[in-house]
């Protein structure tokens, strides 16, 4: 699945070739991420219009998620580090 969602993000096989089976895995997973938030963002405001709880819920965790990531420990800078880390760690080219 993870090969077709890259595929129909506009990826060539040249593309997909020069990457890592770790790398095609986190493009993968971003892109899958992207398209269901998109597709939430769309769908909880009509849902909520429509009455349904449901949504309500899940716009209740999101601002929840969002706040507890706001208090977390770590200072932006430190996010940052830990984040070009990762990618480093990930065998992408940070500079």
């Amino acid at each position: 699945m993870m090969m077709g969602a890259i595929f129909a993000a506009g990826w060539t096989i040249d593309d997909v070739l020069a990457l890592t089976w770790d790398q095609i895995a986190l493009v993968g997973e971003c892109i899958a991420t992207y398209r269901t938030e998109s597709i939430s963002m769309v769908a909880e405001p009509v849902l909520a219009a429509l009455g349904s709880s449901e949504a309500r819920g899940s716009l209740s965790k999101r601002s929840r998620r969002a706040e507890s990531a706001r208090r977390s420990d770590l200072s932006p800078e430190q996010r940052d580090a830990a984040l070009v880390a990762s990618l480093r760690a990930s065998g992408f080219p940070v500079t």
